[in-house]
């Protein structure tokens, strides 16, 4: 990503952003990059910067472009670009803000039965290592009769990557359903398990219901004799 005169730019976690400070065609005594009050890399006429660069950053030799490598959420953030011209005693200043994104892994969808019955299901959706952090939607048919029971975004408190996740309740009662669960741009498959356990559940019932006529007829068999 370049970073001209709108003082904006955007990253991908693990990826790379070019910083580039707009400056007058005229010798400069310094050009400096900096976070808060930390230098990043720079150039100064008399000194010698190159052991206070950060060791994922790059100057160009035109002396005002910078690049930043392995780019993490950490990075985020608002930078100063300080410069100030030979023969000039007023330092300028520019300022350029970063923002970092990653995206999700592919949202995964677990099943599993939520009663004894077998009448209903309950389906948890999660994705990993995104950023920033974003809630989990479901993708289920107006037909269907569900709930979302509980959400979460858990962020890691060293790579500050966030885990999303949600479960949700799913009745079977109006036969096979299919779903889907998204996070950010991330979209998972349609789950078929969950189409196939409502499938079981109704075959289960229509055994259980048969059985027990059977029960009956042949009660009421054994009664006639």
């Amino acid at each position: 990503m370049y970073v001209g005169m709108n003082n904006d730019a955007l990253g991908e976690v693990g990826g790379n952003v070019t910083f580039h400070c707009s400056v007058a065609n005229q010798e400069l005594k310094f050009l400096y990059l900096q976070k808060g009050e930390i230098f990043v890399n720079g150039y100064y006429e008399s000194k010698d910067t190159s052991q206070l660069a950060w060791k994922n950053t790059i100057m160009d030799h035109d002396k005002t472009t910078m690049h930043m490598y392995n780019l993490n959420v950490s990075h985020r953030g608002e930078y100063q670009c300080l410069f100030q011209y030979s023969g000039s005693s007023a330092t300028q200043k520019q300022v350029i803000h970063l923002s970092v994104t990653a995206n999700y892994s592919k949202p995964a969808l677990t099943v599993r039965y939520s009663d004894e019955n077998h009448h209903s299901c309950l389906v948890t959706c999660a994705s990993h290592c995104g950023y920033p952090g974003n809630k989990v939607t479901w993708n289920v048919p107006e037909s269907q009769m569900w709930n979302v029971l509980n959400s979460s975004e858990m962020s890691d408190p060293k790579t500050m990557m966030v885990n999303s996740s949600s479960t949700a309740y799913f009745n079977c009662s109006n036969g096979a359903t299919s779903i889907s669960c998204s996070v950010g741009n991330v979209i998972s498959e349609f789950h078929g398990r969950v189409q196939s356990f409502c499938e079981e559940i109704l075959k289960l019932k229509n055994k259980t219901s048969q059985q027990v006529c059977e029960n009956v007829n042949r009660h009421s068999c054994a009664l006639s004799t």
